[in-house]
C-alpha cells in the first residue's frame, strides 16, 4: 500500500493564526488591566480635613500600544473644598505594601494561637471569683424556685391548701424560677461569647500578614474591617488607628512571636512565667 504524502505546512496560514493568538493574548492581557477592583473605598478619612476618601480609576497606554489601569486615593474635598489632600492621589499598589507592614506588627504565629486556646480554657479573668459567686447564687434560688413549685404539688395533692391558694403561691415561685434561669443564662452566655471572640481574635491574628497578602480584594477588605481600625490618608501615607484589642497585639504580638521561635528549636517546655508578651496580649483581650 502506498505511503500517503505529508500535508505541506502553508507558512503564510501558521503565521497569520501566530498572530491573531498574539493579539488575542494581548486583548486579555488589557483586559485583565482595566478591571482593578477597587477595595478600600468607603473605609478611609481624609486626615487632613476628615472628609471621605475616595478612588478614581485611571487608564494609561504606553508608546508601545499597552494599556493600563491604575486606581487611586484621594480626598473627596467634599467637606474641605480647598483641602489639598486632592493632590496627593495614592496608588493602591502603593496602598498594600502600608497595611502589610501595619499587619506584620499584629501577626502571630500558630503556636501562639495554640497556647492562647490552652490558657483561655483554664485562665481565671479578673473579678472571676465575684462571677462565680453570684452564678451560684442565682443557681440555688433556682433550686429553691423548683423546690417550692414541688412542695406546692405536694400541698395541693394532700388537700393542705385550696386551688386558688396553689395558683397564687405557684404563680409567685414561677416568676422567682424565670428571673433565675433568665439570669444565669445571661452570665453563661457573656462567657460563652468573651471565649468565642478571643478564639476568633486569635484566628484572625494567626499567619494575618499572609491571609491578606494572598486574600482575594473581597477578603482583604474584610480584614481590614474585622480589625476595627480607623484608617486615615496624608500626604500619601496611611495612618492606622486600631482598637485597643488590636494595640495589645501590636504591642505584644512581636515579643510572643520571638519567645515562640526561642524554645522552639530546643524542643524546650515554653516559659510559663507571668507579664510575658503572650500574657500581656492574652489579658486585655481576656477581660
Amino acid at each position: 500500500m502506498a505511503k500517503r504524502a505529508k500535508p505541506k505546512k502553508d507558512k503564510f496560514k501558521e503565521s497569520k493564526a501566530i498572530e491573531i493568538l498574539e493579539k488575542r493574548n494581548k486583548q486579555n492581557k488589557e483586559k485583565e488591566n482595566l478591571n482593578l477592583p477597587v477595595i478600600y473605598q468607603g473605609l478611609m478619612t481624609c486626615k487632613a480635613c476628615g472628609g471621605a476618601i475616595t478612588a478614581s480609576k485611571v487608564r494609561k497606554q504606553q508608546k508601545n500600544g499597552n494599556k493600563h489601569e491604575y486606581v487611586y486615593y484621594h480626598c473627596s474635598k467634599r467637606k474641605d473644598k480647598k483641602c489639598p489632600q486632592k493632590s496627593y492621589p495614592l496608588n493602591q499598589k502603593d496602598l498594600e505594601p502600608q497595611i502589610l507592614g501595619f499587619l506584620k506588627d499584629i501577626t502571630i504565629v500558630p503556636e501562639v494561637y495554640n497556647w492562647a486556646m490552652q490558657e483561655a480554657k483554664i485562665k481565671k479573668t479578673k473579678n472571676y471569683d465575684l462571677k462565680e459567686k453570684i452564678l451560684k447564687t442565682h443557681k440555688q434560688n433556682l433550686v429553691r424556685a423548683k423546690n417550692k413549685i414541688q412542695n406546692l404539688i405536694d400541698m395541693l395533692a394532700d388537700k393542705d391548701i385550696s386551688r386558688k391558694e396553689y395558683a397564687e403561691r405557684r404563680k409567685k415561685c414561677e416568676i422567682e424560677e424565670a428571673k433565675a434561669e433568665e439570669a444565669i443564662t445571661k452570665i453563661e452566655d457573656k462567657e460563652r461569647k468573651r471565649k468565642e471572640d478571643i478564639k476568633k481574635t486569635y484566628e484572625l491574628m494567626t499567619n494575618l500578614k499572609n491571609k491578606f497578602k494572598k486574600g482575594t480584594p473581597e477578603r482583604k477588605k474584610e480584614i481590614i474591617i474585622k480589625l476595627g481600625s480607623n484608617l486615615s490618608l496624608e500626604n500619601k501615607k496611611l495612618v492606622i488607628m486600631p482598637d485597643l484589642k488590636v494595640q495589645a497585639f501590636q504591642k505584644h504580638a512581636k515579643g510572643a512571636n520571638f519567645e515562640i521561635a526561642r524554645f522552639k528549636p530546643l524542643e524546650m517546655p515554653i516559659n510559663k512565667a507571668k507579664n510575658t508578651h503572650r500574657e500581656g496580649a492574652f489579658s486585655t483581650w481576656s477581660e
